[in-house]
């Protein structure tokens, strides 16, 4: 029977075997200098850094540990031995949710917030999810926009000589059937969506045929759905609605 090792879901390179079998460090120097390094590297990605930019810093990082842990070699063979590779870096990859959670909540909702959907809902309108996103549209674009608001608004800005039309869509969707209800508004300067926006868009899903009073509404905890929100919350025990933010 082959033995079991015993260094068993133990790391047993620092940071890499060259610089591991060529700096002539001790060990115990070794893990000083490995802690230090990946300190730095995380730090690095916090800071939004790339993967590339990263190891290319945290490289130079350890050339400066190494020489002031001791090592006495030239200036290029030290840069070799202390060459990093990808799987360096991507190591501390979860620093990339807290850099995004704190610079980027889009993006941080996008790329590391756990969704699953195996299904479709079984009822109509038994889930409606509701989101807004803004958009910038030229004015060339927005004047032969169909809809009669945007290509008013589009007029307007362009005898004022505006070259942008800003515009929010308040959109929701049905979680059974995935049918869209889109509702554009015109934002002026320094305007933003208000909780009556949202409420008449959320009219017009109610009382459209395709659409109906959702059992369950998912939304983001966006300033605009304060009303919304508080006015589920006041209906869910006596219609068994809910909310999920």
């Amino acid at each position: 029977m082959p033995v079991a090792r015993s260094d068993k879901g133990k790391r047993r390179v620092r940071i890499t075997r060259r610089w591991q079998n060529g700096c002539g460090l001790p060990g115990e120097v070794q893990d000083c200098i490995a802690d230090k390094l990946e300190r730095i590297a995380r730090g690095l990605i916090l800071k939004g850094r790339s993967d590339r930019e990263t190891q290319r810093l945290a490289a130079t990082e350890l050339q400066r540990l190494s020489v002031e842990a001791g090592v006495k070699l030239p200036k290029k063979q030290l840069a070799a031995l202390c060459r990093l590779n990808c799987a360096c870096v991507r190591r501390f990859d979860e620093m990339k949710a807290a850099r995004d959670y704190s610079a980027d909540h889009k993006r941080y909702s996008d790329s590391h917030e756990y969704r699953v959907q195996r299904t479709l809902t079984r009822a109509s309108m038994e889930v409606l999810m509701g989101d807004v996103h803004r958009i910038d549209l030229s004015v060339a674009d927005a004047v032969q926009s169909r809809d009669p608001r945007i290509h008013l608004a589009a007029n307007e800005a362009e005898k004022t000589g505006r070259k942008t039309l800003r515009v929010a869509i308040i959109g929701w969707m049905d979680g059974s059937s995935h049918y869209f209800w889109a509702t554009p508004v015109i934002l002026g300067p320094g305007q933003g969506i208000t909780q009556l926006d949202v409420a008449r868009s959320l009219h017009g899903v109610v009382t459209c045929p395709w659409g109906g009073i959702p059992r369950e509404i998912v939304i983001d905890n966006g300033g605009e759905y304060g009303a919304l929100a508080e006015a589920v919350a006041l209906r869910r025990r006596s219609r068994g609605a809910s909310l999920h933010l």
